[in-house]
């Protein structure tokens, strides 16, 4: 009888990895195709552009616009297809025009798999972060760009990149240019600190929520902090205030002494507003 029954657990274990369903782990979503028949590599980023001028508001998906020019983005996803700083080096020859191709495609991919994924108010990981697609004449991730993002030499790179979840900074309002994109990953961290909605400071629990991309850099901002200042007693707060300005800077002076705490799985909501 008891051998019996160990049989009976070790088929049904067997069956749960099988499936995938050990661990509790959700299926990965299938990769996503983008026909790139007739598509010749280019920087182009205008139908990008186009889109994010008509979907977005304050950081925010219009879902209804963005059902209605979804032609515009796949135009622009069958290019990144076939461009980018692997596929194409040559089109990229700065790291500022490679940091841009990378902001571009997480913001054009973010849009696509919200839409493919009918717009719900959340996405699990499994259906953004994860899903294949192809990208720079390969198979990428959304957490693929974010490992090239973090190792750019300044952290502020993956922490400011656009995300569709509320809990991090937002898409923007028109395509990143080489030249401007390092400003713009000033202004964006500037803006996501300062933006109550986004950056959160529990008040009640005395605590500051960090996202994953800035809740992986904390212990280096520590570093620097201590390189720079000499502090020996800093914390990830103290650490990141010299790189805050104006209302960020206010909000974070407001909670030194706080304890900071990674933002967890049930905050992954997505940015989702009607015109």
């Amino acid at each position: 009888m008891i051998f019996a029954r160990l049989r009976f657990v070790t088929v049904w274990l067997a069956g749960l990895a099988a499936a995938g369903l050990s661990g509790c782990q959700p299926a990965s979503a299938p990769a996503v195709a983008i026909s790139t028949a007739g598509v010749q590599p280019s920087a182009d980023i205008r139908d990008l552009s186009s889109v994010l001028q008509k979907c977005v508001r304050k950081g925010k998906l219009v879902e209804t616009a963005l059902r209605k020019h979804a032609g515009g983005l796949d135009a622009q996803l069958a290019r990144l297809a076939v461009t980018g700083p692997t596929a194409t080096p040559t089109l990229f020859p700065t790291a500022d025009s490679r940091l841009a191709y990378w902001y571009n495609a997480r913001a054009a991919w973010s849009l696509k798999l919200a839409l493919l994924a009918d717009c719900p108010d959340t996405i699990r990981r499994a259906k953004l972060e994860d899903r294949p697609f192809p990208l720079d004449g390969r198979e990428m991730t959304l957490a693929g760009i974010d490992a090239v993002l973090a190792g750019d030499p300044d952290w502020r790179a993956a922490v400011a990149a656009p995300s569709i979840r509320r809990n991090e900074p937002g898409l923007p309002e028109q395509a990143f240019e080489a030249a401007a994109v390092r400003a713009e990953v000033e202004r964006r961290l500037q803006d996501y600190l300062g933006d109550t909605e986004r950056f959160q400071i529990d008040l009640p629990r005395k605590q500051v929520v960090f996202p994953p991309a800035l809740w992986a850099v904390r212990e280096k901002l520590i570093q620097l902090y201590r390189q720079k200042l000499g502090g020996i007693g800093a914390t990830p707060i103290t650490a990141l205030l010299p790189y805050a300005r104006g209302r960020a800077e206010r909000r974070l002076q407001d909670a030194i002494g706080y304890r900071v705490v990674p933002q967890r799985e049930t905050g992954l909501i997505a940015l989702l507003t009607e015109d």
